[in-house]
């Protein structure tokens, strides 16, 4: 019923390591779990939410393993290409309403495409970045919809979402990649294109994709474009929240406050914590750019500036 879905290893072999900044105790044990089930794993965000807290400890077997689940109240749905992972509670009706799924099996499709390329790409080159992606970098976690179709299967649609990069100065050419379900949870994957095909250097941590864009801008002034992520947010998508990253895969907008509205139980530990405003626009400040963000609070802009690699 499954097909390849996007948690792998979290440790690569020696010399060629992907990072994976900001790791939960969920990243942890899905990592384990997918090196003994030899598959991907996916999760629901309520199995991110009990893995974080119950943090279990990595079992030696398969058999140990369906236990470990078994004891912190996790379903494990196994298919030869993806296991899929969620709350048992999920199943069970509560007092005054009835329960938040009700499927038997899970259908995964993983979608793949390269947006804004400007050139043909072939199935190949595709499958040569995504077989990496899924191998080797952290997943995003994906709600399984509350019910199945006629034969009782939910559907669900991972996609990864390919862009290249701007050219930096001393870098290989680069491919970015958005994992995760459309207007849900995204992750960030970064890897370059070598003699040896494309090799992910980088993950980052889970930030929301609802009316995600992606930009680049040159934010520290060393002529090497910044990756920006620019969501909605608020009941009615009235704010907007932005996370940048520089090509080593530094939070360059982590704030001290961590406001952020993705699914719960993802600790900020795990997460990106975004600026936030109802409005925002970079503007220069010698090689370098600040940060003007407006809020509801005020009419006047907060001027956010880079000490340190960090807006502040």
């Amino acid at each position: 019923m499954g097909c390849a879905l996007a948690v792998a290893p979290q440790i690569v072999q020696r010399g060629n390591e992907v990072r994976h900044p900001s790791r939960t105790p969920a990243d942890d044990f899905l990592g384990c779990t997918a090196r003994i089930s030899g598959v991907p794993v996916l999760a629901d965000p309520g199995a991110f939410r009990i893995l974080n807290l119950t943090r279990p400890a990595c079992p030696n077997a398969k058999e140990d393993l369906e236990e470990v689940l078994k004891t912190n109240g996790l379903a494990w749905f196994r298919y030869t290409a993806a296991n899929y992972i969620v709350p048992v509670r999920d199943f069970a009706p509560a007092p005054f309403r009835p329960p938040r799924l009700s499927w038997r099996e899970v259908d995964v499709t993983v979608t793949s495409v390269f947006i804004d390329s400007g050139r043909e790409v072939s199935e190949l080159e595709r499958q040569t970045i995504v077989a990496p992606i899924l191998r080797l970098t952290r997943g995003a976690p994906i709600t399984a919809p509350a019910r199945g179709n006629a034969e009782g299967v939910a559907k669900l649609d991972y996609q990864i979402r390919l862009y290249e990069a701007p050219l930096a100065r001393g870098s290989a050419p680069a491919v970015i990649a958005i994992v995760g379900g459309l207007n849900d949870v995204g992750r960030l994957v970064y890897g370059e294109r070598g003699l040896g095909g494309y090799r992910p250097l980088w993950d980052s941590p889970l930030f929301s994709s609802w009316m995600l864009r992606l930009g680049f801008s040159d934010l520290d002034g060393d002529d090497i474009p910044e990756i920006l992520l620019s969501a909605a947010a608020g009941i009615n998508g009235e704010f907007t929240t932005l996370v940048a990253f520089d090509r080593q895969g530094n939070e360059m907008t982590r704030q001290v406050e961590c406001v952020s509205e993705i699914a719960p139980g993802l600790i900020d530990q795990g997460i990106a914590c975004p600026i936030t405003g109802t409005k925002m626009e970079l503007v220069s400040s010698g090689r370098t750019k600040d940060i003007l963000v407006w809020t509801t609070d005020s009419s006047e802009a907060r001027r956010l500036v880079l000490r340190g690699g960090r807006f502040q």
